[in-house]
């Protein structure tokens, strides 16, 4: 299936492309008909046909408002297919939900009142080759399996089986904490009595040097 047709005298200047990249949050890829997130919590999404062309349409004509008569006979009208207005506003609806739920942060389709329906200005858009669309796909569902293998070996590393959990022991004192704390208590007794030591009265230090003076000269003499 081809996309690259500009429908209407209107869309003679519309950028042709089968993919691109929005926002830098989400892949469309117009051939698969499949949104795809780049990264976060987004899903992969497949999109029908139509809504998928009225993606394309948007996207095409980015800046420019496509009234619904437009939309109605670029998408269903030029493959000989009649639908009603309804069925148009629900393939709308559906294409915002779908932004969403691929990962697409705000909503970018903006309704034009009795005009039609454009892409936000600010939005942007990347096109993409056949092949970098092919290319980006693989690369995401690379990414998408080597998380799933990841959390995977996380689960299994997290299961236990409860016959075999053993109780937790009731809090008994670490021994190395005991030793540091008795340590601890140890040097500052000692800092204590050194403390009461440096504390004696000077006086008092010399009467027991002049004591013990006395009593070796005391000595001696009764040697002699």
């Amino acid at each position: 299936m081809d996309n690259r047709v500009a429908w209407g005298k209107d869309m003679d200047e519309a950028v042709l492309f089968n993919g691109c990249i929005i926002n830098q949050e989400i892949i469309f890829n117009a051939n698969m008909n499949e949104l795809r997130p780049l990264a976060g919590d987004g899903e992969c999404i497949s999109l029908n046909a139509p809504t998928a062309r009225c993606l394309l349409l948007l996207l095409q004509n980015r800046g420019k408002v496509i009234s619904r008569d437009e939309f109605l006979a670029a998408v269903w009208e030029t493959r000989g297919v009649v639908v009603s207005q309804n069925t148009f506003y629900q393939n709308i609806s559906l294409l915002r939900k779908s932004l969403v739920k691929a990962g697409l942060s705000e909503d970018i389709i903006i309704t034009v009142r009795q005009k039609g329906f454009s892409v936000a200005p600010n939005t942007l858009v990347i096109p993409l080759s056949d092949e970098e669309c092919e290319n980006m796909n693989r690369a995401r569902l690379t990414y998408y399996q080597n998380n799933k293998s990841a959390d995977s070996i996380s689960n299994d590393r997290q299961k236990f089986d409860p016959e075999l959990t053993l109780p937790l022991p009731v809090n008994f004192p670490d021994q190395k904490d005991d030793v540091r704390e008795n340590s601890v208590e140890g040097t500052e007794k000692v800092a204590e009595r050194l403390h009461v030591t440096f504390k004696m009265p000077t006086w008092l230090i010399l009467l027991i040097v002049v004591m013990i003076i006395i009593n070796i000269i005391v000595l001696v003499v009764l040697r002699r």
